[in-house]
C-alpha cells in the first residue's frame, strides 16, 4: 500500500484480546461515493459515527465552527515566541487559563480516518476545513504531493500561502493548517506552534503522533484539544463479526467525551449506533476491551433472561 496520512488508521495493528475470546482491532474505514451532508444524530442528540467522506468533513468542520465561536479554549501551557511563562496566580487566573483567552488562539486537532490513506482526499479535508478559518490563513504541510493538491486548490480559491513544514508563518496569520505532520516533522511543527501569533488558531489534521505521542511529544499533544476523531472498529468473538466505533466530536450543549459504538444491525440506520461506553479521556485498550466485552455479555439471551428475572425481584 501507499503512505497513510492518518495516525487513526495507524492503530489498524491493535489486537486486544480478552478473556472471552473477543477480538478487537480497527478497521479501515470505507469511503462510499456521493454527499451525505446531513449529520445524523441518535435519541439522545448525539451527533453519530460518519458514514461517508462528505458526512465526515460535515461533522468536523461544525466542530470547529462551534469550538471557535464558544471562544473558551484549552490553555497551551507553551509559550509563544517573545513570550515569557508566568506562573498561575489565584483562582481567578487559573480559571482564565483554562478558558483561554479573548487574545489567545485555539489549538485544535483533527483525527478523520475516512480516505486517509489518499493525498487527494486529505487534501480535499484540508481545503474543507481552511474554508471555515479566519484569513489571512497559512497552511503547512508535511507532504509534497499533498502539499501540490492543496496548492491548486485553494488557489483557484483565491488561498495562497501554501508550503512545507520548514517555511515561516506570515506574522499576519490569523489561522495555522497543519497537514498531515509525521514523527519525523515534530521540531518543525513544535516551532510552528511557538512563533506563530499568539492571537492565530492552529489547526492540525491528521498528525501521526496524536493518538500515542511519544515521550518528546506528550507536551505538544496535550496543547491540542483533540475535537474530533474517528476511528472504525471491528469487532470478533467466536464465530462473530460485529462493527463499532471509537468517536468524538465536539457539540456546544453535549458533555465533550471520547464514547465507543457499537452497529445494531437490527435498527434503522439512525439508530443503528449504539453506545456502549465513554470517557473523558480516550480510552486505552483495556477500557474498550472491557465495554465492548460488557456489551456482548448483555445481549447474551441467556444473561438478559437473568437481568429480567432481576427486574422482576427488585434485585
Amino acid at each position: 500500500g501507499g503512505k497513510i496520512y492518518s495516525s487513526a488508521i495507524k492503530v489498524n495493528r491493535l489486537n486486544i484480546r480478552s478473556v472471552g475470546g473477543m477480538k478487537v482491532r480497527a478497521r479501515k474505514p470505507k469511503a462510499p461515493e456521493g454527499a451525505q451532508l446531513q449529520m445524523e444524530f441518535n435519541t439522545e442528540g448525539l451527533v453519530l459515527p460518519p458514514e461517508t467522506f462528505d458526512e465526515s468533513l460535515s461533522q468536523a468542520s461544525q466542530a470547529m465552527e462551534l469550538y471557535l465561536k464558544n471562544g473558551k479554549f484549552k490553555a497551551s501551557n507553551v509559550p509563544q515566541k517573545g513570550m515569557k511563562r508566568k506562573t498561575s496566580r489565584g483562582a481567578m487566573r487559573e480559571l482564565m487559563e483554562l478558558q483561554g483567552s479573548a487574545k489567545g488562539g485555539a489549538r485544535i486537532a483533527m483525527e478523520m480516518s475516512i480516505g486517509a490513506e489518499d493525498a487527494k482526499k486529505v487534501s480535499a479535508l484540508a481545503v474543507g476545513l481552511a474554508d471555515r478559518l479566519p484569513q489571512p490563513l497559512s497552511i503547512r504541510c508535511g507532504d509534497k504531493t499533498m502539499m501540490n493538491c492543496i496548492t491548486s486548490t485553494w488557489d483557484r480559491k483565491g488561498g495562497g500561502d501554501v508550503a512545507d513544514l520548514d517555511q515561516e508563518i506570515s506574522s499576519d496569520a490569523k489561522a495555522v493548517l497543519i497537514v498531515a505532520p509525521e514523527v519525523d516533522d515534530l521540531p518543525a511543527v513544535t516551532r510552528i506552534t511557538t512563533e506563530s501569533p499568539k492571537s492565530a488558531h492552529i489547526v492540525m489534521l491528521n498528525a501521526a503522533f496524536t493518538p500515542a505521542p511519544p515521550a518528546p511529544a506528550v507536551k505538544l499533544v496535550d496543547s491540542f484539544e483533540i475535537l474530533y476523531s474517528y476511528l472504525p472498529l471491528e469487532i470478533q468473538q467466536f464465530m462473530q463479526k460485529k462493527s463499532g466505533a471509537i468517536f468524538r466530536a465536539y457539540q456546544d450543549d453535549k458533555p465533550f467525551l471520547w464514547r465507543a459504538f457499537m452497529v445494531d444491525a437490527g435498527k434503522s440506520e439512525r439508530e443503528k449506533w449504539k453506545p456502549v461506553g465513554s470517557w473523558k479521556t480516550r480510552p486505552n485498550a483495556k477500557q474498550l476491551e472491557d465495554a465492548m466485552y460488557a456489551n456482548d455479555a448483555s445481549e447474551n439471551p441467556v444473561n438478559k433472561g437473568i437481568a429480567g428475572f432481576r427486574n422482576i425481584f427488585g434485585q
